[in-house]
């Protein structure tokens, strides 16, 4: 846990140099380039199947779609987790 929370604090970290770097070299809004740069890091750090896409065909049911057994588990990245709360962060910055 104390690994994951840190990975997430270091991916916002990280995500946040970016964004400063970009606001330093350029003239747009400090929380626009938030936004977009919150956008495409979830874009980009989005691993996962959708859960409409786990249904298999299969021959034994005549085409009807077979469930395919899942795990319990919801797993999420923390570079992902990361992303979001920059993208959230900036919703929140905005309306202060």
């Amino acid at each position: 846990m104390k690994r994951f929370i840190l990975s997430v604090i270091i991916t916002i970290a990280v995500l946040y140099l970016i964004i400063y770097a970009i606001h330093y070299f350029t003239d747009f809004h400090l929380m626009s380039i938030a936004f977009v740069v919150g956008i495409v890091s979830c874009v980009f750090t989005y691993s996962g199947s959708s859960p409409l896409s786990t249904k298999v065909i299969d021959v034994a049911t005549r085409g009807n779609a077979a469930k395919q057994q899942m795990d319990d588990n919801f797993v999420i990245s923390p570079s992902f987790l990361g992303s979001i709360l920059t993208l959230l962060s900036s919703f929140i910055v905005l309306f202060i």
